[in-house]
């Protein structure tokens, strides 16, 4: 019952704040966060140090965030080892991984990781350097950001 509630709080927060799309201004600093994904493992936010990493915040139902998800799969066929992604969910695994078969590892978590990384809609995409800091970050599924969000990829290849 009481996931229940939670996962009813979550979605209705982002009920109300699924976004349309548009870039924002990044935190400081990387968050700390300790999270265990669907292949198994636990990050955290030393884990994603030492080469670029991108983190998708998402949910299944919304329709927004399935672009979001073909594109982050479409970074992974196309750079594989050399690139961290993970998607970050409110939802429980249960729920998030009913409709997809993701090749990705997906993670999830409570409200105070996406208050950790300053995500207060879905989807956003955040591209992290391989020392943590924020290079980019795409509120929505905003296309005409992918080319940008690419090109600050290639300026951070190892």
């Amino acid at each position: 019952m009481r996931h229940l509630v939670g996962f009813i709080l979550a979605v209705s927060f982002l009920l109300v704040s699924c976004s349309s799309g548009g870039k924002v201004e990044p935190p400081d600093t990387v968050a700390r966060f300790r999270v265990k994904t669907s292949d198994g493992r636990t990050i955290t936010e030393r884990d994603i140090l030492g080469k670029p990493t991108v983190l998708v915040f998402a949910v299944s139902w919304c329709d927004a965030c399935t672009l979001e998800f073909a594109f982050a799969e479409s970074l992974k066929s196309a750079w594989g080892d050399s690139l961290n992604i993970f998607i970050f969910t409110p939802e429980p695994e249960s729920v998030f991984a009913k409709g997809y078969r993701f090749s990705i590892p997906y993670a999830s978590v409570d409200k105070s990781i996406f208050q950790a990384f300053d995500v207060s809609s879905v989807p956003q995409r955040i591209l992290l350097d391989k020392d943590g800091n924020e290079l980019i970050r795409v509120l929505g599924a905003d296309r005409s950001m992918d080319d940008e969000f690419v090109a600050n990829l290639l300026g951070n290849k190892e």
